[in-house]
Protein backbone atom coordinates (compact mmCIF):
# COMPACT_ATOMS: atom_id res chain seq x y z
CA UNK A 1 0.00 0.00 0.00
CA UNK A 2 2.87 2.51 0.87
CA UNK A 3 4.31 2.24 -2.67
CA UNK A 4 0.62 2.17 -4.46
CA UNK A 5 0.03 5.74 -2.18
CA UNK A 6 3.71 6.87 -3.56
CA UNK A 7 2.79 6.54 -7.20
CA UNK A 8 -0.82 8.21 -7.25
CA UNK A 9 -2.50 4.87 -7.46
CA UNK A 10 -4.34 5.44 -4.26
CA UNK A 11 -5.28 8.67 -2.21
CA UNK A 12 -5.44 6.89 0.90
CA UNK A 13 -5.02 3.67 3.07
CA UNK A 14 -5.17 1.69 6.56
CA UNK A 15 -2.16 -0.27 7.46
CA UNK A 16 -0.04 -1.94 10.08
CA UNK A 17 2.73 -0.69 11.44
CA UNK A 18 5.43 0.67 10.55
CA UNK A 19 4.11 1.48 6.80
CA UNK A 20 2.16 4.13 7.67
CA UNK A 21 4.74 5.75 9.60
CA UNK A 22 7.04 5.19 6.54
CA UNK A 23 4.87 6.92 4.04
CA UNK A 24 5.01 9.96 6.26
CA UNK A 25 8.71 9.89 7.30
CA UNK A 26 9.34 9.76 3.12
CA UNK A 27 6.91 12.71 2.72
CA UNK A 28 4.06 10.69 0.59
CA UNK A 29 1.65 10.10 3.54
CA UNK A 30 -0.23 11.96 6.21
CA UNK A 31 -2.50 11.18 9.09
CA UNK A 32 -6.26 11.48 7.29
CA UNK A 33 -7.58 9.74 11.39
CA UNK A 34 -6.83 6.96 13.34
CA UNK A 35 -8.97 3.13 12.75
CA UNK A 36 -9.14 3.26 16.65
CA UNK A 37 -11.37 6.19 16.37
CA UNK A 38 -14.22 3.25 15.60
CA UNK A 39 -16.10 0.48 17.61
CA UNK A 40 -13.23 -1.70 16.57
CA UNK A 41 -10.51 0.30 18.16
CA UNK A 42 -7.09 -1.10 17.88
CA UNK A 43 -8.15 -4.70 17.27
CA UNK A 44 -5.65 -6.00 14.73
CA UNK A 45 -3.49 -9.28 15.15
CA UNK A 46 -4.63 -12.47 17.55
CA UNK A 47 -3.12 -15.49 18.40
CA UNK A 48 -6.12 -18.19 18.14
CA UNK A 49 -6.47 -21.80 18.20
CA UNK A 50 -8.89 -24.44 17.81
CA UNK A 51 -11.74 -26.40 20.18
CA UNK A 52 -10.03 -29.99 19.17
CA UNK A 53 -7.32 -28.39 20.26
CA UNK A 54 -8.64 -26.73 23.74
CA UNK A 55 -10.10 -30.26 24.27
CA UNK A 56 -7.04 -32.32 23.76
CA UNK A 57 -4.32 -29.89 25.41
CA UNK A 58 -6.18 -27.44 27.57
CA UNK A 59 -2.37 -27.12 29.51
CA UNK A 60 -0.59 -26.29 26.50
CA UNK A 61 -3.14 -23.57 25.23
CA UNK A 62 -3.15 -22.34 29.07
CA UNK A 63 1.15 -22.02 29.01
CA UNK A 64 0.91 -20.47 25.56
CA UNK A 65 -1.36 -18.17 26.49
CA UNK A 66 1.11 -17.47 29.54
CA UNK A 67 3.64 -16.75 27.59
CA UNK A 68 2.33 -14.14 25.98
CA UNK A 69 1.07 -12.55 29.35
CA UNK A 70 5.17 -12.58 29.84
CA UNK A 71 6.25 -11.66 26.92
CA UNK A 72 3.85 -8.68 26.72
CA UNK A 73 5.36 -7.86 30.57
CA UNK A 74 8.74 -8.21 28.97
CA UNK A 75 8.62 -6.10 26.30
CA UNK A 76 6.68 -3.40 28.31
CA UNK A 77 9.57 -3.13 30.94
CA UNK A 78 12.05 -3.46 28.22
CA UNK A 79 10.92 -1.02 25.03
CA UNK A 80 14.52 -0.52 23.87
CA UNK A 81 14.54 -4.17 23.22
CA UNK A 82 10.79 -4.01 21.67
CA UNK A 83 12.16 -1.18 19.47
CA UNK A 84 15.58 -3.40 17.92
CA UNK A 85 13.62 -6.61 17.93
CA UNK A 86 10.69 -4.83 15.91
CA UNK A 87 13.97 -3.03 13.71
CA UNK A 88 15.47 -6.66 13.14
CA UNK A 89 11.99 -7.90 12.32
CA UNK A 90 10.99 -5.42 9.54
CA UNK A 91 14.70 -3.97 8.90
CA UNK A 92 13.75 -0.40 8.97
CA UNK A 93 15.90 2.45 10.38
CA UNK A 94 15.87 2.99 14.06
CA UNK A 95 13.67 6.50 13.49
CA UNK A 96 11.02 4.56 11.38
CA UNK A 97 10.84 1.79 14.09
CA UNK A 98 10.59 4.08 17.33
CA UNK A 99 8.04 6.73 15.22
CA UNK A 100 5.49 3.61 14.57
CA UNK A 101 5.75 1.98 18.45
CA UNK A 102 3.02 5.31 19.20
CA UNK A 103 0.81 3.37 16.67
CA UNK A 104 1.50 -0.33 17.71
CA UNK A 105 0.45 -2.28 20.50
CA UNK A 106 1.49 -5.45 22.30
CA UNK A 107 -1.00 -7.51 24.15
CA UNK A 108 -2.22 -10.75 25.49
CA UNK A 109 -5.59 -9.94 27.13
CA UNK A 110 -8.84 -11.45 25.69
CA UNK A 111 -10.44 -8.85 28.05
CA UNK A 112 -14.36 -7.89 27.52
CA UNK A 113 -12.79 -4.83 25.51
CA UNK A 114 -11.24 -6.92 23.12
CA UNK A 115 -14.50 -9.10 22.85
CA UNK A 116 -16.18 -6.36 22.26
CA UNK A 117 -13.78 -5.29 19.51
CA UNK A 118 -14.14 -8.64 17.74
CA UNK A 119 -17.73 -7.94 17.71
CA UNK A 120 -17.34 -4.86 16.35
CA UNK A 121 -15.17 -6.01 13.90
CA UNK A 122 -17.92 -9.06 12.73
CA UNK A 123 -21.01 -6.33 12.96
CA UNK A 124 -18.85 -4.06 10.45
CA UNK A 125 -17.65 -7.05 7.91
CA UNK A 126 -21.41 -8.02 8.04
CA UNK A 127 -22.80 -4.34 7.66
CA UNK A 128 -20.46 -4.25 4.78
CA UNK A 129 -21.81 -7.77 3.42
CA UNK A 130 -18.30 -9.05 3.54
CA UNK A 131 -20.00 -11.92 5.48
CA UNK A 132 -22.74 -13.51 5.35
CA UNK A 133 -23.71 -13.65 8.94
CA UNK A 134 -22.00 -12.97 11.96
CA UNK A 135 -20.02 -15.62 13.79
CA UNK A 136 -21.37 -17.35 16.85
CA UNK A 137 -18.91 -15.29 19.11
CA UNK A 138 -20.26 -17.49 22.41
CA UNK A 139 -18.34 -20.77 20.57
CA UNK A 140 -16.12 -18.95 19.44
CA UNK A 141 -14.20 -16.90 22.05
CA UNK A 142 -13.13 -18.67 25.20
CA UNK A 143 -12.34 -16.83 27.92
CA UNK A 144 -11.22 -19.38 30.56
CA UNK A 145 -7.14 -18.88 29.60
CA UNK A 146 -7.16 -15.23 29.92
CA UNK A 147 -9.35 -15.34 33.34
CA UNK A 148 -6.49 -18.01 34.89
CA UNK A 149 -3.47 -16.10 33.82
CA UNK A 150 -4.76 -12.80 34.69
CA UNK A 151 -5.89 -13.87 38.15
CA UNK A 152 -1.64 -15.11 38.81
CA UNK A 153 -2.56 -18.80 37.70
CA UNK A 154 0.83 -18.91 35.43
CA UNK A 155 3.88 -20.45 36.81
Amino acid sequence: MPSALERGDIDAYVGAEPHPTLSITEGYGRILSYPYDTPIGSLNSILATNKAMVEKDPQLVQAVVCAQMKAHDHMQANQEEWLETGRKLFGFDTKVTRASMVNIGIGWELSDEYVASFKAMGKALHDLKMIDKQPNYAAMIDQRFYKVAKGGGCK
